[in-house]
């Protein structure tokens, strides 16, 4: 009858990652500047606003789901399955050193935010941070 469940998709270009490591446990640091530098995204003000998961390796491209749709029900939001948690704490005004929580295995990875009450299934204002571990 045409109903089925579909999945709606973060799409990152390129098959990797630009910024790479081959540490595990990488350390990073985010900066929110008080005047903001994030042109429609200057809603996000803090790392908590960000969720850190594992991309789908596809051949030119990386991927995550952030909205399931089915008959009667929709749900925006990251795959539970591929997000990692991380910690953050703040060093200095609008500065905090983030780390994963555990070691991440080698992939691609990127730390994805939403701003304000939008979302990436709505076509709102996206910041994605991607990098890869080795």
């Amino acid at each position: 009858y045409g109903i089925s469940k579909a999945k709606m998709k973060a799409e990152i270009p390129g098959a990797r990652a630009s910024v790479r490591t081959e540490d595990k446990t990488p350390v990073f640091y985010m900066h929110f500047p008080p005047t903001g530098n994030l042109g429609a995204a200057d809603t996000i003000s803090s790392p908590t606003q960000f969720a850190l998961l594992s991309l789908e390796d596809k051949k030119d491209h990386r991927e995550t789901t952030v909205a399931k749709v089915g008959l009667g029900s929709a749900s925006v939001g990251n795959d539970d399955k591929r997000t990692k948690k991380f910690s953050s704490q703040k060093i200095r005004s609008y500065a905090y050193k983030v780390t994963p929580e555990g070691s991440l295995g080698a992939g691609e990875y990127a730390f994805i935010a939403s701003s304000g009450a939008t979302s990436a299934a709505g076509g709102g204002s996206v910041v994605i941070f991607d990098f890869g571990i080795d």
